[in-house]
């Protein structure tokens, strides 16, 4: 018999599954079960309803990327080494990410589940920023997490509308220090940003990991 927590893991992956592929509107807890091969009575017990569950197959999507990202930014040295290393992992994800995210955006109508997922990247973000930024120069972090979330999901975008431009790991560095512009870095904090950055693409670390992006 499946374990509490192999329960609940089906029905997250399937539900991310689904939402991703057709839209969360278009989703039923009962096309959720079956792909999980559970029951209503899982489904209602851990999530409650419908959006319960949206929210933590969002948080479920999230921890998926923090994985990989948090181990590396427990390695940097805290503030603008940790940023840059931080933004530059976001731009690599959502670049290795682009298919999927083109698919979802030019097949399904309703953005709920990318709002969901925008929305707990945000709050991650506003975590690393307001945890590595001075509240000075960062000013409210809820806002600062969104736009730093706003500045790589747009840089995506005009990638999907524009396939000629370069998706390598030039192109992460270059959203990189977009987002960190508008995290309210310093021009010092910037160069130890990039340097930080220079640092980490030469590293086992980031070989190791560049293939599985390039695999994705």
């Amino acid at each position: 018999m499946a374990g509490k927590r192999d329960l609940r893991q089906a029905l997250l992956e399937a539900a991310c599954e689904m939402f991703a592929a057709q839209g969360y509107g278009r989703t039923s807890t009962a096309a959720i079960v079956r792909r999980s091969r559970s029951s209503n009575g899982n489904l209602f017990h851990y999530f409650g309803n419908r959006d319960g569950l949206l929210r933590a197959a969002a948080a479920h999507e999230l921890a998926q990327r923090r994985a990989y990202i948090d181990p590396v930014l427990a390695a940097c040295a805290a503030g603008a080494e940790r940023l840059g290393v931080f933004a530059f992992l976001n731009a690599a994800s959502g670049i290795a990410a682009l298919g999927r995210l083109e698919r979802y955006l030019t097949t399904v109508e309703d953005r709920t589940w990318l709002e969901a997922v925008m929305a707990a990247q945000a709050d991650y973000n506003a975590a690393v920023l307001g945890a590595n930024v001075s509240r000075e120069r960062l000013g409210e972090p809820a806002l600062a997490g969104h736009a730093f979330a706003g500045a790589i999901l747009g840089a995506l975008n005009a990638m999907i509308a524009t396939p000629a431009l370069p998706r390598d790991g030039a192109a992460c560095r270059r959203i990189a220090e977009i987002a960190l512009r508008l995290a309210g870095l310093a021009p010092e904090e910037q160069r130890v940003a990039r340097r930080a950055i220079d640092r980490f693409t030469r590293s086992a670390t980031w070989r190791e990991r560049d293939q599985r992006f390039r695999a994705a």
